[in-house]
């Protein structure tokens, strides 16, 4: 089951600020690679910086292996073009929250909100800790 809505103004459209889309999908590993892509794609449609997308498509893949990994039920992803910056919220229906934490030289995962910490202006989780959100910085042409 996979879900997909657009909103904002009209592809080709000067002002980007005010689109988003939010896709849900059943947790599957295989869905990480397929958000990047929507994500990469949307990005481009809004004319993006390629830095900018290249940063959003490691979050995205950060946030949605997370929720697959450690969250329970159907995933969601949306990415808001808002004037801050671009916003990113993964949601799934588990309450314990997204916490960032010290690993070790030799372990193979858990940096992922470390990147996501260092990549973003902002993040956190919201109250009842279902979604975890993260800000990343427009450059100063695209606000």
């Amino acid at each position: 089951m996979t879900s997909v809505a657009a909103a904002g103004p009209p592809p080709g459209s000067a002002d980007a600020v005010g689109r988003a889309f939010e896709v849900t999908f059943a947790p599957s590993a295989a869905q990480v690679g397929r958000m990047r892509r929507i994500t990469r794609a949307s990005l481009r449609n809004w004319a993006l910086p390629g830095a900018l997308i290249e940063d959003a498509e490691l979050v995205v893949s950060e946030l949605v292996t997370n929720a697959i990994d450690h969250g329970h039920g159907c995933v969601g992803l949306r990415v808001r073009h808002v004037a801050e910056g671009l916003r990113v919220e993964v949601s799934d229906d588990s309450t314990s929250p997204a916490e960032l934490r010290q690993v070790s030289a030799d372990e193979v995962s858990g940096r992922g909100l470390f990147l996501v910490d260092t990549l973003t202006t902002a993040w956190g989780v919201s109250e009842g800790g279902r979604t975890t959100w993260c800000l990343l910085p427009l450059p100063p042409e695209t606000t």
